[in-house]
């Protein structure tokens, strides 16, 4: 060791080599970290964004889910003889109908990520807008007019097939869209 120690002190310019290539080194080093906290900061980034677009296709989807299941029961029990008395004074009631419209209304659809679910989701909201006034014209009318009730009722249960139909092409179009930016 003292033989290294005695070398090293005559050649002087070793030294400042040394400190040279510490200095490189330290740099590197810290381009190194600084690289590898950026990317761990991007994936978590991009992990925060997956989710906040899960949860809005997740809320839009059960929004427009119970949408569905209010019309489908309308049409269900105001088609069963027996069952619209029970439906149209007990069960319905439409500040339910109003506030499932303007649920759906004041979604931001414009935040979802496909233009695939933002047009069925524009549809299914219209389909709302549309099913509620259909659900007020069949409770309304089954006793007083059968005709438009007749009518009503057949175009109802055509809605809520369109708009099954509609929610489906959301929800494909929306895990095809997850499992693209997985």
């Amino acid at each position: 060791m003292t033989e290294f120690l005695a070398w090293f002190e005559q050649h002087p310019g070793l030294a400042s080599w040394l400190q040279a290539v510490g200095v490189v080194v330290s740099l590197g080093g810290a381009i190194w970290i600084s690289n590898l906290q950026t990317k761990h900061q991007q994936r978590l980034e991009l992990e925060r964004h997956k989710q906040a677009v899960l949860q809005r296709i997740e809320a839009f989807i059960g929004l427009a889910e119970f949408a569905i299941q209010e019309m489908s029961r309308a049409f269900t029990q105001m088609g069963t003889r027996g069952s619209q008395e029970g439906y149209a004074q007990r069960v319905y009631e439409r500040s339910t109908f109003n506030g499932m419209v303007a649920s759906l209304e004041a979604f931001p659809i414009h935040d979802l990520p496909d233009a695939r679910v933002v047009g069925a989701a524009m549809r299914i909201v219209d389909s709302a807008r549309i099913g509620h006034s259909l659900v007020a014209t069949v409770v309304e009318s089954y006793r007083k007019h059968p005709p438009t009730f007749d009518e009503a009722l057949s175009d109802l249960g055509s809605l809520c097939q369109y708009t099954r139909a509609q929610l489906d092409i959301a929800t494909e179009a929306a895990m095809e869209y997850m499992a693209q930016v997985r």
